[in-house]
């Protein structure tokens, strides 16, 4: 099944009038839905930026544009070429490989602790209703909520264990991942639904053999 964006580029939503808000929470607006754009490839990877272009279609000034598309060179997703311009930053094969890395080493520790502690029936319920949410959008072919639901469960498992702060340091690797799933949507993301499902019930086999072996 193909899985598709449904999401369509448009203006910032409910803006408010001039001068209802400052300068840093428009600017922060804008920032965000550039971001979002971005990581949900709506703005490709080597897509100009035009700042601009991009001030008439969120129907704002130059200026909350210009510090977005800055804080978005800072994060490494938009590049600025010398006397060419700026482009959203093009998918890095090292990146993605390099945070693959850190997410098999980090979740791998992670699943360890989960396995280990007492048995957490609301982290459980967490992490199903993640898999049926995943299921379902899979079955809609919508693309954005799928990775959604595959996010809320990797995060739902840090919850349980405690290590809800894990991701902070790593969130620019994982942009990289996130992207890579985004610009190739039918590379597996349909399994990847049901890996979740399988992981819950690998779990509770693991969980029994662990208490056999402790009895």
């Amino acid at each position: 099944m193909k899985l598709r964006s449904r999401s369509v580029r448009g203006p910032l939503q409910v803006l408010p009038e001039p001068g209802a808000v400052n300068r840093s929470a428009l600017a922060e607006r804008v920032f965000a839905q550039l971001r979002s754009e971005i990581l949900h490839a709506r703005l490709r990877p080597g897509e100009a930026v035009s700042e601009n272009g991009l001030a008439a279609r969120l129907d704002v000034s130059r200026t909350p544009v210009r510090e977005a598309v800055q804080r978005l060179v800072r994060e490494g997703l938009v590049q600025v070429l010398p006397q060419r311009g700026s482009y959203v930053a093009l998918l890095s094969i090292r990146r993605i490989r390099d945070a693959l890395f850190v997410r098999e080493a980090v979740e791998t520790e992670i699943v360890r602790r989960f396995l280990a502690a007492p048995e957490n029936p609301a982290g459980i319920a967490a992490l199903q209703a993640s898999v049926e949410r995943q299921a379902q959008a899979v079955a809609a072919g919508n693309l954005e909520a799928t990775l959604r639901a595959d996010e809320d469960f990797h995060r739902s498992l840090l919850h349980s264990c405690r290590l809800d702060g894990v991701c902070a340091p790593g969130r620019s690797r994982c942009r990289s991942c996130s992207r890579a799933s985004r610009r190739w949507p039918t590379t597996g993301l349909s399994s990847r639904a049901c890996a979740g499902a399988t992981f819950l019930r690998r779990c509770r086999q693991c969980r029994a053999t662990w208490s056999a072996t402790i009895a």
